[in-house]
């Protein structure tokens, strides 16, 4: 089960530059192949644990004793579709670095010049193939996400759109760095140069999680320097755009932002309306202590909304 936070957690040690408010864990993806130095070299993120174990396990085993991706992948390793597509609905905001491994497993593969060999293209078809079945399978049982989209777009770009990709990868990196080393809220507003790149490389590629991870950035850096508006709009879009690929901590990081944004401006509904889906999130994530903090902040905003009508 991930862990959520109530305060946006922005990278590295700049999340001391925000608004106070009663925090969780961080929830930085370590499997996040955008804080990767060198894309060749990207660990799986998939768990240590061999799926073909799996094999001497019922189904209902598996249930019981595996949870997000790993349980994912034994199922796939099974041939357990049903029993997949069900795990899927309930893992949800598990999916995202699950499929988008394959993807850069496959480009990665590439990048190394494996095509060269018959073995090196049955495997970058091999992973095509996965991650396709995965994204189709999984937006059938979500409804409404767009995973088949992700994947046919990212194994569709060619060499030139390729390096555009990692050019974009490469100036979030450079915006991390700089976030990560920020001494006020002001230093950190240097990072939006290399934020706006990255968008401007994400955007004509489709490159769904790179948008919603950039605009997040920028919506918390926004929010640091107490930029209200600029902040919302980043964020509503980040929210946006993660929701479609179950982007978590854009997702998570957008409503903290959005709700912050609009208590300052004194939008007090809107800040209710957002933390009741905040909500929402929490109980899909099965987070139960972010559930309750979630509920005391709708307390406070409920209150708040009272104390302004009586004074009209």
């Amino acid at each position: 089960m991930r862990r959520l936070a109530l305060t946006a957690p922005l990278l590295a040690g700049f999340a001391a530059l925000f608004l106070s408010s009663s925090q969780l864990t961080a929830q930085v993806d370590e499997s996040d192949p955008r804080f990767a130095e060198d894309p060749t070299e990207v660990s799986d993120p998939r768990t240590n644990t061999d799926p073909r174990d799996a094999s001497a396990r019922s189904v209902g085993q598996l249930l019981d004793e595996l949870e997000g991706t790993e349980l994912l992948e034994a199922l796939w390793e099974r041939g357990s579709t049903a029993e997949l597509s069900d795990a899927m609905r309930d893992e949800a905001w598990e999916l995202l670095g699950w499929i988008d491994s394959h993807c850069e497993q496959w480009l990665s593969l590439i990048e190394a010049g494996g095509m060269d060999t018959d073995a090196g293209q049955a495997r970058a078809a091999e992973l095509v193939d996965k991650a396709t079945r995965l994204a189709t399978l999984a937006d059938s049982a979500l409804k409404d996400s767009r995973f088949s989209t992700y994947v046919h777009t990212f194994t569709n770009w060619d060499s030139e759109q390729q390096l555009a990709f990692r050019g974009g990868q490469a100036h979030y990196r450079e915006a991390s760095q700089m976030l990560a080393s920020a001494t006020s809220a002001e230093h950190a507003l240097r990072a939006l140069s290399p934020l706006e790149r990255s968008l401007a490389a994400a955007r004509p590629l489709g490159d769904t999680w790179g948008q919603s991870m950039t605009l997040a950035a920028m919506g918390e850096v926004h929010h640091a320097n107490k930029q209200w508006q600029a902040a919302r709009e980043a964020m509503r879009s980040a929210v946006e755009v993660g929701r479609t690929i179950r982007d978590l901590d854009s997702v998570w990081s957008g409503y903290n932002v959005i709700v912050e944004a609009s208590i300052a401006m004194g939008e007090f509904r809107a800040a209710r309306s957002t933390l009741q889906e905040q909500y929402q999130l929490s109980v899909e994530v099965g987070d139960e202590e972010s559930e309750q903090r979630v509920i005391d902040r709708l307390v406070q905003i409920e209150e708040m909304i009272t104390r302004v009508e009586q004074q009209r």
